[in-house]
């Protein structure tokens, strides 16, 4: 039975190190990497919060990663692959531990295994340093929580507590894993009403409750004085009807019988769910039937399903609160907040099943079953889930490894930016959607993405002749500016203004400037390399202006609706063409501007 176990997991394994062997970098990878480059490895880098995440261990890791090649993918899927054979290898082991070596165990693992609920995660090394962690903790820290439930060693608690610690440096929904050792210490291992329960509990395994409590007090504690700021919510909340609908209803229960089996394309390689109709009434269906039949089955097995409805109901509950609060109803959708799922269900079914063996209170069996009494249909029906699984997993990975806009921004970037003797003039803009939400700023932003090529860029506030950006597709191109904003001032013969040896000259906007971000392009003829200072409301800056007909890029900070410019050095009269503000874009083709 185990060897069957350990052949199933090394098929789970190839799926996966197939997807993830050609797959690259996405979305929050290019930020990390970018935090993580040029600096050394300090506590203060790592310990801070990011989308409302605590992983100081995962900016460990991708740090580690950048000192051998900042965008080579490779150590980064071996790792991924590594954790996904340790979460594997810890569901057998925590199955094997609860109910014994029996074939039927490999029911609930096959389930795991083979489940598309897990799979958006694990491909995306952001997500994946994360959920399987939690996976990690899940299986090993209740298996080792197992063994002290039925020796009351000691040395159980600091096993369980070392591995939750060790996973919480990566996660802080690692701390869900109190929710499952909650579950099976009272559910399995006292016996009465709840309270009584409870009151067991206590006076049973006291010292395992202050470790944990100590232990999940204090990262709660840290959590919140370090990453809770850090999260990415909207304004408000989002209706919890069709949430709950969206995770339930298409993503939880068609995905734990093989589903979604169609996935709709959100942004790059991302996918939502989206099971036909038809496929989310038999997952209904037929979940309704085998909870049923379960029932009539086996006594005690309405504890087991408590589990995934826990979990289920806090995943509801955060993304009620941080995540759908920004972009709907649409977040129940996204497998990877409800990623636990895949492991804690099987688990259940399995618990309302067989019995945990050193249990005070066993799962019976009541009554025969037409169905859950023939193997060889039990077997039939596991192995429909599981190829359905592997579809719609193989589905997902086809787009995603698909999805080479991002490696070719990286890649056009790389063969048109600057060198370190010679980086190229940039307008800090920012990148195409599919690289990085436009929500996310600065860290949206050309520097910030581009990080890894920092000796090879500039971002000067003033640049004569030659301003840069990058263009959605990664190449750096010229920059246009779009006249959003015109100027207006005393022309004589065809000059916007003219200043002669002491001149000055006020120009009036069409419209005012606020903030930051605009930039203005003021074309020029001077027969002589001069100084002006150039001032814009309270900010003034002096300008070298090289002789010839030219123009100079200025960068536009602060709140004002004229320029004024003042000849402080050089001889000559200059004329100031003209003077637009607005945004730097990529030149079109053809624009001869």
């Amino acid at each position: 039975m185990v060897g069957t176990g350990l052949a199933m997991i090394v098929v789970q394994l190839a799926l996966r190190f197939w997807a993830v062997w050609g797959s690259w970098f996405q979305f929050d990878d290019f930020v990390f990497i970018s935090r993580m480059l040029h600096q050394p490895w300090s506590w203060s880098l790592v310990d801070q919060g990011y989308g409302g995440h605590l992983m100081p261990g995962g900016f460990t890791l991708t740090w580690l990663f950048t000192r051998i090649d900042p965008l080579g993918f490779q150590p980064y899927a071996v790792t991924l692959v590594v954790l996904q054979a340790l979460a594997s290898l810890g569901t057998l082991v925590l199955l094997t531990s609860l109910f014994g070596r029996r074939l039927a165990v490999l029911v609930p693992l096959s389930l795991y295994l083979f489940t598309a609920i897990t799979f958006p995660a694990f491909v995306w090394w952001a997500a994946g340093m994360n959920q399987l962690f939690l996976q990690i903790a899940l299986t090993w820290g209740l298996a080792a929580h197992l063994r002290y439930l039925r020796t009351r060693h000691l040395r159980w608690i600091l096993v369980t507590a070392l591995l939750v610690a060790g996973c919480l440096l990566f996660y802080e929904k690692v701390l869900f894993v109190y929710v499952a050792i909650a579950w099976l210490t009272l559910a399995y291992f006292v016996k009465g009403s709840f309270g009584h329960r409870l009151v067991q509990v206590w006076r049973r395994y006291w010292p395992a409750v202050l470790v944990h409590v100590a232990l999940a007090g204090g990262y709660v504690a840290w959590y919140l004085a370090v990453a809770r700021g850090s999260a990415s919510t909207g304004a408000g909340t989002t209706d919890l009807l069709p949430l709950t609908g969206n995770v339930v209803g298409k993503a939880w229960l068609p995905g734990t019988l093989g589903g979604p089996l169609r996935w709709e394309v959100l942004t790059g390689p991302f996918q939502l769910v989206d099971p036909p109709e038809l496929a989310v009434a038999v997952a209904v269906l037929v979940t309704v039937l085998v909870v049923g039949a379960v029932a009539v089955t086996f006594t005690r097995s309405w504890r087991a399903w408590t589990l995934p409805v826990a979990f289920i109901l806090l995943d509801i509950a955060l993304l009620q609160s941080a995540r759908a609060s920004a972009v709907g109803p649409v977040a129940g959708l996204e497998l990877r907040y409800i990623t636990e799922l895949g492991l804690v269900t099987p688990l259940a079914l399995a618990a309302a099943t067989m019995p945990i063996l050193g249990s005070p209170e066993q799962v019976e069996r009541r009554a025969p079953h037409r169905f859950l009494d023939d193997r060889e249909l039990v077997a039939a029906a596991t192995a429909v889930v599981c190829a359905l699984g592997i579809y719609s997993t193989v589905r997902y990975a086809d787009h995603w490894r698909g999805s080479t806009q991002s490696r070719a921004f990286f890649t056009n970037a790389d063969h048109t930016l600057g060198t370190a003797k010679e980086p190229t003039p940039l307008a800090n803009v920012s990148v195409p959607q599919y690289l990085m939400w436009g929500f996310d700023y600065p860290r949206n932003t050309t520097r910030y993405i581009l990080g890894m090529y920092a000796d090879r860029m500039s971002f000067p506030d003033v640049s004569l002749d030659h301003l840069y950006v990058v263009g959605n597709d990664g190449h750096v191109v010229p920059a246009d500016i779009t006249p959003l904003i015109t100027a207006s001032g005393p022309g004589n013969r065809g000059c916007l203004a003219t200043m002669g040896p002491t001149g000055q000259a006020t120009l009036t906007l069409s419209g005012p400037v606020h903030g930051s971000g605009a930039w203005a392009r003021m074309s020029y003829a001077a027969p002589r390399p001069m100084t002006i200072r150039f001032t814009t409301g309270n900010e003034t800056r002096t300008l070298e202006l090289g002789a010839g007909l030219r123009n100079v890029y200025l960068q536009m900070n602060g709140d004002f609706d004229r320029v004024t410019l003042t000849r402080v050095g050089g001889r000559g009269s200059v004329c100031i063409g003209d003077m637009v503000v607005g945004f730097a874009v990529p030149v079109e083709a053809g624009d001869s501007s």
